[in-house]
């Protein structure tokens, strides 16, 4: 149904909708907003697939099941989303050790050593940018994302992969890989 000026005089006004008549717009800023998160988790996750894929020249001691259990229990303290804490480091708990890594300033491998656990032992839950209201942080820099809760504090942490401004190729069409910066509300 178009609408039409004159319609004005002869009938009722059209209802207020976003452009488009059907909340186009609205779906679309939805989508995109889910899009772009998802984007970032599964960035997260071919980062991780890299970094846990490089090999280690030295083979440290492999650690127990009380260690690895030990070890997911510190991450989930931490803050770190990892899984079931049951002694078998999978998937989960590698992409929580390798956000470990990212914040701490750590070589980002994926493996669990004895190093490793020592750290997340002396390690403190990280602080967010902005206190006092919950919101969701992502730290660039060390390509991780926060969430943060209503007091102010990190609840949760996942290793996100972002734009580095670089070409990329897809489906033949060139793209810069960018991730915009500032603050956004949805």
């Amino acid at each position: 149904m178009r609408w039409d000026p004159e319609n004005l005089v002869r009938g009722p006004l059209p209802p207020a909708v976003w452009p488009g008549e059907t909340g186009e717009l609205r779906k679309i800023v939805i989508r995109s907003s889910i899009v772009v998160v998802l984007i970032l988790l599964i960035g997260a996750l071919s980062c991780s697939v890299v970094f846990a894929g490089s090999s280690n020249k030295i083979s440290p001691r492999q650690l127990s099941a009380q260690e690895r259990l030990e070890a997911e229990q510190r991450l989930w303290d931490l803050g770190y989303w990892a899984g079931p804490v049951d002694g078998d480091f999978d998937v989960a708990s590698r992409h929580a050790l390798i956000a470990f890594q990212k914040v701490e300033g750590r070589q980002r491998t994926g493996k669990l050593t004895g190093a490793e656990l020592q750290a997340m032992r002396a390690a403190h839950r990280p602080l967010p940018r902005h206190a006092g209201h919950e919101h969701i942080e992502i730290d660039l820099s060390r390509q991780v994302l926060f969430i943060v809760n209503a007091t102010g504090s990190v609840s949760r942490i996942l290793p996100v992969c972002t734009g580095n401004e670089k070409t990329y190729v897809d489906h033949g069409q060139v793209h810069k890989a960018h991730t915009p910066r500032g603050t956004f509300k949805v």
